[in-house]
């Protein structure tokens, strides 16, 4: 009599090493893709950044209305906007409240008539966001 084997029919069953191999592969790449959709998703949480473009809209003696749009995929808040002429600044506002907030996608005008702008003259508009960066478009004043 044996002792400590269990035999059914008189022959050992159990998997073929193929067929072991095959499972331990399949759950390696389980594991891995499940890891990457993972790590992807964490990555994407630190890479959230704002964008802004802008557009001049109207330019008029006195008055300019620019477009801005976040093309960002994360909250751009305005601090300032500055327009320089000639190297000097010729006015600074500090949007406030809701207007100075836009969301991934959204688009404001703003209308900057604090300038004494005359026509055939360019105006740089710089838009400061509360994390530092700054974006600049040139306007010709017709």
């Amino acid at each position: 009599m044996m002792k400590g084997k269990l035999v059914l029919g008189g022959r050992r069953r159990g998997i073929s090493p193929v067929v072991a191999t095959v499972i331990i592969v399949a759950i390696t790449i389980v594991i891995a893709l499940a890891f990457a959709f993972w790590a992807s998703g964490l990555l994407s949480a630190f890479q959230q950044t704002e964008r802004l473009e802008l557009r001049a809209i109207t330019a008029t003696d006195g008055t300019i209305v620019i477009q801005i749009k976040n093309v960002g995929s994360n909250n751009a808040v305005i601090d300032e906007i500055i327009g320089t002429q000639a190297g000097s600044i010729i006015f600074s506002t500090t949007p406030t409240g809701a207007t100075a907030t836009l969301t991934p996608g959204e688009i404001q005008r703003f209308t900057l008539n604090d300038g004494d702008f005359d026509s055939g003259e360019s105006v740089d508009i710089t838009v400061i966001t509360t994390s530092g960066n700054t974006y600049t478009v040139t306007v010709f004043i017709p």
